[in-house]
């Protein structure tokens, strides 16, 4: 979770890369309790969003024209009580439990990802990158309820009713490789079909004031992992 070990990671993984075809950002926690990462971040939201953008913008130069960037989000996106007025630093990361909901941490988490999956897609158009983001399924039988008991039981409960791990990748195999999809992006799909997201997650203003900070999250490691702010 440490920015300085991703970029570490990184540099001698894709150093022999001229291209990256497809980046799925699959990685996620749910139901969490409050804790901070070495970075000094809420764990849930450094997890499902922060880390996205900054992995993201690492490959940039391995992203290139006729890429796919798919952004893994949720119909929980809907539930989020963000809004562009209230964003900030401590809403996005909650510095104590005090300020922290597990369950809304997570809606949040999610609403972050299409706004995210929006704003990129707009600023690397010209480049021929095409970035959608999606929702898998609800509930589906996974590790992502480990962490309190009670979403356990839930997600046991409602497993016979939901989709199997099979079933939940469709959509992510879709926006990946469908040919139809070719030059198609800044989409949301749900059951592998086109879907209309919230009215937050369609904002644009909302969209770039989200990048603006999350490019300040980054940058505040006394420029050990320095974003630009032109990307």
């Amino acid at each position: 979770l440490i920015f300085q070990n991703t970029l570490k990671f990184l540099v001698p993984f894709f150093s022999h890369l001229s291209k990256v075809d497809i980046l799925i950002l699959n990685a996620g926690v749910f139901g969490m309790v409050f804790c901070l990462t070495d970075d000094n971040y809420e764990t849930l939201f450094q997890v499902n969003h922060l880390g996205h953008f900054y992995l993201t913008l690492q490959l940039e130069s391995v992203l290139v024209s006729g890429s796919r960037v798919v952004v893994v989000s949720s119909e929980s996106h809907r539930f989020s009580n963000l809004s562009s007025t209230s964003l900030s630093q401590e809403t996005l990361s909650p510095p104590t439990s005090r300020a922290y909901w597990a369950l809304m941490a997570y809606n949040n988490s999610k609403l972050c990802n299409v706004l995210f999956a929006n704003e990129l897609a707009k600023r690397w158009k010209d480049k021929g990158v095409y970035v959608n983001s999606l929702h898998p399924g609800n509930l589906v039988s996974s590790d992502l309820s480990r962490h309190w008991w009670p979403y356990r039981m839930l997600f046991a409960i409602a497993r016979p009713f939901t989709k199997s791990l099979q079933q939940a990748a469709s959509t992510t195999v879709y926006c990946a490789t469908a040919p139809e999809l070719d030059n198609v992006t800044g989409l949301y799909f749900n059951n592998c079909c086109r879907c209309v997201p919230s009215r937050a997650a369609q904002d644009s203003e909302f969209a770039q004031k989200l990048w603006d900070i999350s490019t300040e999250m980054v940058n505040a490691f006394e420029g050990k992992c320095t974003v630009s702010e032109d990307n």
